[in-house]
């Protein structure tokens, strides 16, 4: 086996050799797992340090006075210049050093780590728009169950109430509507299980009722994934607006009527899934716009225009503003208006410097391809083309008022 050979590397201008290196890299993360779900949600927290570590050979007939220099050097206060023979030039810490040894031979070794020495910045100004989103989520959340909890009562009725009230609560968790929606985050399965449990847990406590809806319709532990956000948050929007979320209104004064109190009952299951679907909307509108906002991880990541995320925020904004006006509870709505601050900033603050969108008219009827290329320069725009049109066939793009990214 032939020696290893030596490579130059310095620190600080203080010369020594290398026979090999050690050099750490990846990710830092923060795994979370959550109770009755078999998938954990792994946080990325940004890029660990790089650690480099090397054993320096000092060799020649100084070799004692350069290794006390080398020494010196590592022990020096702040950042110095590491050349290292295959990374290159970088700008580094010296955290450890290990057994210096000094041989008869002329020669000299240590064990050195560094890691990279990075940027000191301080925090600027910019709000953490996303994240007052997520807290305003939660904030609605707590509030739509307090509400819940004091709105939702059939303790002492007949059994034909507690039936009639479940056979309702089952069918509003059996909507199309509904389970559309949650297909997407694979959670259509809790849903059906939601309703087949209706009679039972409409006769239990209405903490426990508010409680399991709330843990099955809730996506807070899906903040921060890759999901097509845009989508899920103009769905959750309209969600609010669905006849069968707002069929019951209670009545004014509590009555102990068998009608008034069905009613009633079957008013505060609606408001909690409404709400519920809100909380979502503006947990989905901290990652509209964003990287995360894709199909999947697979897809490349395209930042929306202007006009796309702005519609998504008015739509948002408009759902927050109808139940706003429909609720009397005072916690409730402080919640709404916190949420409808937070996505109004959220959004415009990604929004306000992206390209806007204007009307082209083709001159003649155009493959999508040959249009990518001619107007953007790029023929791999073309599903951009076809997507944002809802043209039917890629080939055919027919001579009428397209919208396109002005760029």
């Amino acid at each position: 086996m032939n020696a290893p050979e030596l490579r130059r590397a310095s620190f600080r201008g203080v010369p020594f050799e290398v026979t090999s290196s050690d050099f750490k890299v990846g990710r830092r993360t923060q795994t979370f797992e959550y109770p009755q779900r078999d998938t954990p949600f792994t946080e990325d927290l940004g890029r660990s340090k790089r650690t480099i570590t090397v054993t320096a050979y000092v060799i020649g007939a100084d070799y004692i006075t350069r290794m006390k220099r080398l020494i010196a050097a590592c022990e020096k206060q702040g950042a110095g210049r590491l050349i290292h023979p295959w990374l290159g030039t970088m700008e580094v810490v010296a955290v450890d050093l290990t057994s210096p040894r000094f041989e008869s031979n002329r020669l000299s070794t240590v064990t050195l780590s560094f890691v990279e020495s990075g940027k000191l910045e301080f925090p600027n100004s910019i709000v953490d728009a996303g994240g007052r989103c997520l807290k305003a989520a939660s904030a609605l959340t707590n509030a739509n169950f307090d509400e819940f909890i004091k709105k939702f009562d059939i303790s002492g009725c007949q059994d034909f109430v507690k039936k009639t009230v479940g056979e309702d609560f089952a069918k509003l968790f059996s909507e199309d509507s509904l389970s559309r929606i949650y297909q997407a985050f694979d959670l259509a399965d809790d849903l059906a299980d939601l309703a087949n449990d209706a009679i039972t847990l409409v006769s239990g406590a209405p903490q426990s009722l508010g409680q399991r809806v709330l843990d099955t319709l809730g996506l807070q532990g899906f903040a921060s994934t890759i999901c097509a956000w845009s989508n899920v948050a103009n769905r959750f929007s309209q969600l609010t607006k669905e006849n069968s979320l707002n069929s019951s209104k209670p009545t004014a004064v509590a009555s102990r009527t068998t009608s008034e109190r069905i009613e009633n009952a079957d008013a505060a299951v609606q408001t909690l899934v409404r709400q519920a679907a809100l909380s979502n909307a503006v947990l989905a509108a901290s990652e509209v716009g964003s990287e995360n906002d894709r199909v999947d991880a697979s897809a490349v990541v395209q930042t929306a225009p202007y006009d796309d995320l702005i519609q998504v925020r008015d739509n948002i904004l408009e759902a927050i503003d109808a139940e706003m006006f429909k609720t009397q509870n005072d916690s409730v709505f402080e919640a709404l208006s916190q949420a409808h601050s937070a996505v109004y900033e959220a959004i415009t603050q990604r929004a306000e410097n992206q390209e806007r969108l204007v009307t082209f008219t083709p001159s003649a009827v155009t493959p999508a391809l040959v249009l990518a290329y001619d107007y953007y320069g790029d023929s791999t725009r073309e599903l951009e083309i076809v997507g944002r049109n809802k043209i039917r066939h890629s080939g055919f793009v027919p001579a009428v008022p397209l919208k396109l990214l002005n760029e």
